[in-house]
């Protein structure tokens, strides 16, 4: 984890079913990194897993504190599991400074934010930035439950209540997507984050609405649902720079080989979900398994995501 910070818990605040907020400051009482909305942080967790979670808080409070909201998964590989029990007020956390792989593009008129649960995070932190902007957008967050949604009360409470729409599964009426999303203009942006589901019905939804792909932005909190595939097979990778040809064999990751020889690879999430292990691809075809690329970076065919995705080539020759 590069440009790390120690933080202290100064706040913890159950919010939700499994979720927990956490405000986090500086240990040694210096202004932390200013960061814009749709920033995340990368966390090195009680675990010893480095987790991702976005900055909810407003950008311009960024240099006293960061916010993040962290929800324990059924399923979880000890990460999330260990942020919401674990973790205590006044406990120190390594953190990285902050990235930014889901930014507000530049010249957006219109914003329309699409939160699916724990998706709120990033588009809490847009609204902020929105709302201070003075530019016209409309939040929508979709949740099971009212008790199980994160920030509803915030919500509610923010200067920009207005222009939040609520949206539970069990209440009624239900999110209307086609309609939301009716007759884009030159201009409006979208932005979805949430469950791969609900990030593939709004970029299908917008897709079919002809919103062109300049103006679609998401993010995901977990990989897509992986596709099925009857066997996986061994097959080499080349490094172009010192031309050494490393085998890949069915049970192990491209990154896995590569750190094993000693090739230096920078990894986060490990799932194909934060962007950080992007490597370029010189030759060879892909089986892309990652939830971060998009289909015109996977048409173009010049990248790859080691830590999860495949070959379907016998060879793949990789910019390392």
């Amino acid at each position: 984890m590069s440009d790390r910070l120690s933080l202290r818990v100064v706040r913890r605040e159950p919010l939700a079913g499994r979720i927990v907020a956490l405000t986090l400051a500086s240990a040694d009482g210096n202004a932390l990194p200013p960061f814009e909305a749709g920033a995340h942080i990368d966390v090195l967790t009680p675990s010893g897993h480095t987790r991702q979670y976005s900055l909810c808080n407003a950008p311009d409070t960024a240099t006293q504190v960061y916010r993040i909201a962290v929800q324990e998964e059924a399923e979880s590989r000890g990460g999330s599991r260990a942020m919401c029990r674990d973790v205590r007020e006044g406990d120190l956390l390594e953190v990285g400074a902050p990235r930014n792989l889901f930014p507000l593009a530049p010249g957006t008129r219109r914003a329309i934010l699409l939160a699916g649960g724990i998706g709120i995070t990033p588009l809490l932190a847009m609204a902020h930035a929105l709302h201070q902007a003075g530019i016209d957008f409309v939040l929508h967050h979709a949740c099971r439950s009212r008790p199980a949604g994160a920030f509803v009360e915030e919500l509610l409470a923010a200067s920009f209540a207005e222009r939040v729409r609520l949206h539970f599964d069990d209440e009624g009426p239900a999110l209307d997507l086609a309609g939301v999303l009716a007759d884009p203009c030159d201009g409006d942006h979208l932005y979805v984050c949430g469950p791969s589901g609900f990030i593939q019905w709004a970029l299908d939804t917008a897709r079919q609405l002809h919103w062109p792909d300049g103006q679609v932005h998401r993010e995901f909190f977990a990989p897509a649902e992986p596709a099925v595939v009857a066997a996986d097979g061994a097959f080499e990778v080349e490094l172009a720079v010192s031309g050494k040809v490393l085998q890949v064999p069915a049970d192990r990751s491209i990154a896995s080989v590569l750190l094993a020889h000693g090739v230096p690879l920078a990894m986060s999430c490990e799932q194909g979900v934060c962007g950080t292990c992007v490597t370029t691809l010189l030759a060879g075809e892909a089986d892309h398994r990652d939830s971060y690329l998009t289909d015109a970076d996977r048409e173009r065919g010049d990248t790859i995501l080691p830590c999860c995705s495949r070959a379907r080539s016998a060879r793949l020759v990789l910019d390392l």
